[in-house]
């Protein structure tokens, strides 16, 4: 409802105004009454209401005073002048100064009056929402600025928001995908919030945060976790607006510990910071051998998924997330990872990255992360190895094509291949070239330059790594091979693509 407040020194008028006029039917209710303007004025300070319907001619301030005081001291009511017969000099005075119109007192046109609290009503409506984005704009800004600090663990104290509250509750999730704040005000009961309440919600780094400002009391029901769509939920508060950063640093540290299911535990090495991931404390203090550090384990991830060497990809990837779990590495960079590694596959099988990476974005702990993480890859490796196949009308060719497609980083030979599907060599030779128009070792030495091709232009390995994780036994004849069925050499290859791509970035290239 939009506050009204009555200025009328005559009180039969105001008991008039009040019998007659179906205010709450136009979304309007009367707030408070006042017989002159200095006493409008204080109540105007006190009710902030959103519509004056004031008399022109008062005693000791009349309603031409009250508007120009009323906007000198910044307040924004909407005013409607009361006026009599031969004071339209007055009412023009008061259209200048912006009222939204006048009303004729002998008259007294409850039409004319109820037309012009329906012009009004939409004016606020359009305002209020205006001023609403607005001012989401500047507290979205100002949750970045917090977020940034609580990530890099600084202590400074936070900006001052946007507007002034007195109270501040927050409520965290892991995940983007899910509607949070919706969730959070459906099991609000309705008599939760006793005033006015602005309410926000802010996601980055794989964790949405929701914000409940207001003046008065806040509170949230005591079993809300249990009722919302998500597994990881921290709620805090309420708290004054300038424990914000203490406030979030404490939600994001409670969501790290149910991110990794952990209760009571400190990390393995006293921190969650990024280069705590590159040791293998937890395995090693077991007595087990050390592990590599992330970054040579992320390297072998996407090398054995390329050769499609799948218990190797899942045999590291689980060591990987051991690591991650034993340093407490923050769960938004470990998501990251994810997300970086399934986004180097989808390059190298050539697919849509999308709906794997979203489905990252919706775990909640570091378990589900891992599960959901191979069940991508191996849906990935098929897709890639449907792709690449070539299906011929002979069945033992076709059990050749993927023997080469599933093994070509290994020493293949002809005497192998021949000895896999039971055939003479020179018999295979022959009916090999004939199914497929190349040769057994031709069409090998296409499927790892190929393969050499995607790892070039999408990873940063060394050409010598690419050389023998394809199956190349040196640089030599690695080179010679590639350049021979590339026109290149590896080095070259490599250089011209990526001047290609610096020249014409994806967003601007044609479609």
């Amino acid at each position: 409802m939009w506050k009204i407040l009555l200025v009328e020194d005559e009180p039969f008028v105001r008991r008039k105004l009040l019998k007659l006029v179906d205010w709450e039917a136009y979304g309007f209710s009367v707030a408070g009454e006042a017989s002159d303007g200095e006493e409008a004025l204080q109540l105007m300070h006190q009710l902030r209401p959103d519509l004056v319907i004031a008399d022109i001619l008062m005693p000791r301030m009349d309603g031409l005073e009250l508007l120009r005081q009323t906007r000198q001291a910044g307040l924004d009511s909407r005013f409607v002048m009361l006026t009599c017969m031969g004071e339209f000099e007055y009412a023009r005075k008061a259209l200048e100064l912006g009222a939204s119109g006048y009303v004729l007192k002998l008259s007294l046109s409850i039409p004319e009056l109820q037309e012009l609290l329906l012009k009004i009503g939409e004016e606020l409506s359009a305002s209020r929402r205006q001023r609403h984005a607005l001012l989401g704009q500047e507290f979205n800004r100002y949750y970045g600025l917090v977020w940034e600090a609580v990530k890099a663990g600084q202590e400074t104290a936070p900006p001052a928001p946007p507007a002034s509250y007195r109270r501040l509750l927050m409520v965290s999730c892991i995940g983007t995908a899910r509607p949070l704040l919706a969730a959070v005000l459906e099991a609000c009961p309705p008599d939760t919030w006793m005033e006015e309440v602005w309410t926000g919600s802010f996601t980055a780094d794989g964790c949405t945060t929701c914000f409940f400002w207001s003046d008065g009391s806040l509170r949230l029901p005591g079993n809300l976790t249990a009722g919302m769509p998500v597994q990881a939920v921290a709620c805090g508060g309420p708290v004054p607006p300038g424990l914000i950063h203490a406030e979030w640093t404490r939600l994001y540290q409670q969501l790290n510990d149910l991110w990794y299911e952990i209760k009571g535990e400190a990390p393995a090495d006293g921190s969650g910071a990024e280069s705590a991931s590159t040791s293998a404390a937890g395995p090693e203090a077991a007595g087990e051998p050390k592990l590599p550090p992330i970054w040579v384990m992320e390297k072998e991830i996407v090398l054995a998924f390329a050769q499609r060497r799948s218990a190797d990809m899942q045999r590291t990837a689980c060591a990987m997330w051991e690591t991650l779990r034993a340093s407490r590495l923050p769960f938004y960079l470990v998501m990251e990872k994810a997300e970086r590694l399934v986004r180097t596959f989808a390059e190298i099988g050539n697919q849509p990255p999308s709906g794997p990476v979203q489905q990252l974005r919706e775990v909640a702990t570091h378990r589900e992360l891992l599960a959901c993480f191979l069940a991508a890859a191996d849906e990935m490796q098929v897709r890639m190895a449907a792709a690449e196949g070539i299906i011929t009308n002979h069945p033992e060719i076709n059990r050749v094509l993927e023997y080469i497609h599933s093994r070509f980083a290994e020493n293949i030979t002809l005497r192998a291949v021949a000895r896999y599907v039971a055939m003479e060599e020179h018999y295979l030779s022959g009916l090999f070239r004939l199914k497929t128009g190349e040769t057994l070792i031709n069409y090998l030495q296409h499927v790892r330059v190929k393969k050499a091709r995607r790892l070039l232009r999408e990873t940063d390995l060394t050409v010598n790594e690419i050389g023998r994780s394809v199956g190349f036994p040196n640089d030599n004849y690695f080179i010679k091979t590639f350049k021979k069925w590339s026109g290149q050499t590896p080095g070259a290859y490599r250089r011209d693509r990526r001047e290609a791509e610096t020249a014409n970035p994806p967003s601007e290239r044609p479609v």
